[in-house]
């Protein structure tokens, strides 16, 4: 399953703001995260906007942040089935992937703020929203510390 690859400093959506005040530059990852889930599992474009419009209809934010059971809801409503939700904290290696599964993971950054990239494998190949050649990347080649993978679809 091809993944597709956004970014949250695309011209088109990053000065955006999502929720009450942050952009879609500066806080934008899992719902960018999110855009590139469903875009692979619908194989059509939804993009970061279309996801945040959603949110923003459905009150998907309480203040900057995500609320979490939105953002499932928003996939439940493309009729994209949540497979498992799987806390291995820090070790995504060791994980139970299935087929088609495509997790989120949250990691920890050098500047200690967390941060979500959508893991394409077990070697930590990841599509890293924050940068703009963000697809395809390593956990370690950007510096990232695994801490949770959150949700597989």
């Amino acid at each position: 399953m091809i993944v597709p690859f956004y970014c949250q400093a695309n011209p088109l959506w990053k000065d955006k703001i999502l929720g009450k005040r942050e952009t879609f530059q500066e806080a934008g990852c899992l719902v960018t995260c999110v855009a590139m889930l469903a875009s692979a599992k619908t194989g059509k474009e939804i993009t970061p906007l279309m996801v945040d419009e959603w949110m923003d209809t459905h009150h998907g934010y309480q203040g900057d942040a995500v609320i979490w059971d939105k953002a499932l809801s928003y996939l439940q409503s493309l009729y994209i089935p949540f497979t498992h939700w799987e806390h291995d904290f820090g070790n995504y290696e060791t994980i139970k992937w299935r087929d088609g599964d495509i997790p989120i993971l949250r990691v920890l950054q050098k500047s200690g703020h967390y941060h979500y990239v959508v893991l394409l494998d077990k070697t930590g190949k990841c599509n890293d929203p924050a940068h703009i050649v963000g697809a395809n990347n390593t956990l370690k080649q950007r510096g990232y510390i695994p801490d949770r993978v959150t949700w597989f679809w």
